[in-house]
């Protein structure tokens, strides 16, 4: 049947639980070179699990996902149990990805959910379930098929579990025509492994604001920022597209991302570093959550606070301040005149004019732009109080690399869509760990150094997981008439010294303040 298959054009093949030591189906399987979903023997052990896909690696194919399906036991609770001490296990044991199969695994369509939760919360990288419209009519295993209204919660209370457990949820889409608005594919997800940054911030976004403003995007490009309306983020998308797409406010950074992932907005407009605070790191470590997000444009917006204020509060009334932390950093000297004053996070500097219009109290200012003002009925008690007048901050556009990047290659000129309104790429980001050895990083260093490439920033973060190391963020200026080509050249040679590198992005940077 292989041959069959073959000429049909599949993309993954499935090796059940029976054929796990199939050895000659795997050896022919593993030299079609496809991705392979391995599933766990019924009696078979973690060790002759692993064997099982090294006949399937050394055969040729180099993309080995293994399934754990559950195993035979005295139970007879369920159809089998589900070895969930399996995935801690193999996670010390093998690179290979790992997903698991809750509804072989108890055969009880009322008991896959929360052991589709569970299987995620040991560390899985993804689960494969079963879905029937009508289970009593199905074929086979209509018992432990799941509803479509079932599998639609489950996949509600992933994406709520994921972010607990350091993983991203990914909704798959068909890759449609920037020209126009890309839609979710219904029901098919992954789940994907990375780190995620913690929101401690007040969440003021409303979800009827929410839909009040999705509801004029029929057909419109639209960019997503944190905040609610007049925030510096919101500035920035209009500076940036100039009227080309249409803003939406959002609770955090992460949804945002989640949101440009999942192509529910074409856009997101985040801020990566000021010129008085430094960097937002909850952003980089967001680019490293989420793998399938490039940056495609960049703005530089010039910040100017003003302390925000219902009508008859004054310097002397005020006991609380509510703004972003950045604004906090950006505004110390004028703050440390003010020391007795209470100071509290919002998502955004917009938010926290929000909240004090909501409050309708003397005792309480925000630290927001002056424009915050009229949109909130506010009044501006002091302006300009930043620390300095140079207080700047530098917004980058994101977007979902698979509606842009080629597969064949790291990056290519259709990538620059909506770049900068159509100036030619003149920045590149990369993001790369060392290895642990002498020079590594100095190494890493020399492949800028030997292909003329210019570093204007070199951030490092750590990463999770593994005590002293560090994942670096690197942004080099491009000086040259094919910049796709010579980034992708400097990719390879990175490549060659450095582990895990990847390529935010190849991008029009404004050479402006606005």
């Amino acid at each position: 049947y292989l041959p069959v298959m073959e000429n049909n054009g599949v993309d993954v093949y499935q090796v059940g639980a029976r054929n796990m030591q199939n050895f000659e189906l795997l050896k022919r399987l593993g030299a079609l070179g496809k991705p392979v979903i391995l599933k766990r023997g019924l009696s078979a052990t973690i060790e002759e699990w692993l064997m099982s896909a090294e006949y399937l690696l050394s055969s040729g194919t180099e993309n080995v996902i293994l399934c754990e399906r559950g195993i035979r036991t005295y139970e007879k609770a369920t159809r089998n149990t589900l070895d969930l001490s399996a995935i801690p296990v193999l996670r010390g044991m093998t690179h290979l990805p790992i997903i698991v199969d809750p509804s072989h695994a108890v055969g009880i369509r009322d008991k896959v959910s929360p052991m589709a939760l569970a299987g995620i919360a040991a560390g899985a990288d993804g689960i494969i379930v079963e879905v029937h419209c009508n289970p009593d009519k199905a074929y086979s295993d209509g018992a432990q098929s799941l509803y479509p209204e079932q599998f639609e919660k489950l996949m509600r209370d992933i994406e709520a579990l994921a972010p607990v457990v350091e993983k991203s949820v990914v909704h798959i889409r068909r890759v449609g025509n920037m020209a126009g608005k890309t839609s979710a594919s219904k029901n098919v997800y992954t789940s994907g492994t990375s780190v995620s940054a913690a929101n401690t911030s007040t969440s003021t976004a409303t979800e009827a604001e929410k839909k009040s403003n999705e509801k004029n995007f029929n057909g419109e490009l639209v960019c997503a920022y944190s905040g609610k309306r007049g925030a510096f983020a919101e500035q920035a998308i209009t500076r940036y597209f100039d009227g080309g797409a249409k803003p939406l406010a959002l609770d955090s950074f992460r949804e945002i991302f989640q949101m440009v992932q999942d192509g529910r907005v074409d856009f997101g407009m985040i801020p990566i570093e000021n010129t008085l605070a430094g960097s937002v790191h909850e952003n980089y470590d967001n680019f490293t959550q989420f793998e399938d997000i490039s940056i495609v444009g960049s703005v530089l917006l010039r910040i100017q606070h003003a302390l925000l204020a219902v009508k008859g509060a004054s310097l002397d009334s005020i006991k609380n301040i509510y703004t972003h932390p950045q604004a906090l950093h950006q505004c110390e000297k004028f703050l440390s005149l003010h020391k007795y004053w209470n100071k509290f996070d919002c998502v955004s500097t917009a938010s926290a004019a929000s909240v004090v219009a909501d409050l309708q109290s003397i005792e309480n200012a925000a630290i927001a732009s002056s424009v915050n003002a009229s949109n909130y009925n506010l009044e501006v008690l002091q302006e300009n109080i930043e620390d300095d007048s140079a207080n700047f901050t530098r917004f980058v556009v994101i977007q979902a690399s698979h509606s842009s990047l080629k597969e064949s290659e790291p990056y290519s000129d259709n990538a620059a869509y909506f770049a900068n309104m159509g100036a030619k790429a003149n920045t590149a980001s990369f993001v790369f760990s060392v290895k642990n050895e002498a020079g590594a990083l100095y190494n890493c260093l020399g492949v800028f150094l030997n292909h003329k490439m210019n570093l204007s920033r070199l951030e490092s973060r750590p990463i999770a997981g593994q005590p002293w190391r560090y994942r670096f963020y690197a942004d080099a200026r491009i000086d040259s008439e094919n910049p796709y080509e010579y980034v992708n050249e400097v990719f390879a040679s990175l490549s060659e010294v450095a582990e895990n590198v990847r390529l935010l992005g190849v991008y029009a940077e404004s050479e402006h303040h606005i």
